[in-house]
């Protein structure tokens, strides 16, 4: 009998504390004067369901504040000073996201979000309650909330405070090429040629570039381009005992 109790104490102590400790104690004592098996079953009984309320307790689970003032970009003239967001991590609690703003009076400034640069911009979805906007020493901060269940959202990746969000960017192969480059002691010749095609009836921005460590481009040469059409394009200069990398690249407004 005896090897019984402490084998169902050792599987379940972990998951209990001080008062189920106690209550152990207390039906050891009375398992062992009365000796018999009922109460020993009884026993463990009753200690599984302790087991389980105290797992049921801890599983809750919120989720924590996270600073994505990093992800903000606003207007000219505007500066984000905030932004935290707090997500659920279960259906018990409403996700928020607070930020501010200050370079304006009190004034409501439209909010659009986005997941990369290739993606349009739109405003929050209709999952989203504003909270409400106060104005205070020349900052508005804003609240908004998403409530149970649709509370479990992933942050988005990009933020804009303002009226002119930054442009969709689509990187797309052709449009432009380099036909031709030659290096000599005195200069650099890059000869590039433009398709049509890919302007779509916009302007194309052609830039030469120039990267002497990784990652880092330097503009060289800037043009608009509006037709097909071949250019070449002649820089002084001594580069032969040099690592340099050369790029054309072009942008297309649409």
């Amino acid at each position: 009998m005896g090897e019984i109790l402490e084998t169902t104490l050792t599987v379940c102590a972990f998951a209990a504390v001080g008062l189920l400790l106690l209550l152990i104690v207390g039906f050891y004592a009375v398992a062992v004067y009365k000796g018999g098996a009922k109460i020993v079953r009884a026993l463990c009984r009753k200690r599984c369901a302790l087991c389980l309320a105290a797992v049921a307790a801890v599983a809750i689970i919120h989720g924590g504040a996270k600073n994505i003032v990093n992800r903000f970009s606003s207007d000219q003239g505007i500066t984000v000073t905030a932004a935290e967001i707090n997500v659920a991590t279960n259906d018990t609690d409403a996700t928020t996201l607070v930020y501010a703003y200050a370079g304006t009076n009190d004034v409501a400034l439209p909010l659009y979000v986005r997941q990369s640069v290739s993606n349009e911009w739109e405003h929050l979805g209709a999952e989203w309650n504003l909270g409400g906007r106060t104005y205070a020493d020349g900052t508005n901060t804003i609240v908004w909330s998403v409530q149970p269940p649709a509370s479990n959202i992933v942050p988005f990746v990009m933020y804009y405070v303002g009226d002119n969000p930054p442009p969709v960017e689509i990187e797309e192969s052709g449009g432009v090429e380099i036909v031709a480059f030659t290096m000599s002691s005195k200069s650099v010749s890059i000869t590039y040629a433009v398709d049509v095609a890919m302007l779509r009836g916009g302007v194309g921005v052609v830039s030469i570039e120039r990267s002497e460590r990784a990652n880092v481009w330097e503009n060289c040469y800037t043009t608009n381009h509006v037709a097909t059409a071949t250019n070449t394009v002649t820089g002084a200069g001594f580069w032969i005992d040099r690592t340099t990398r050369w790029r054309v690249r072009m942008e297309v407004g649409q």
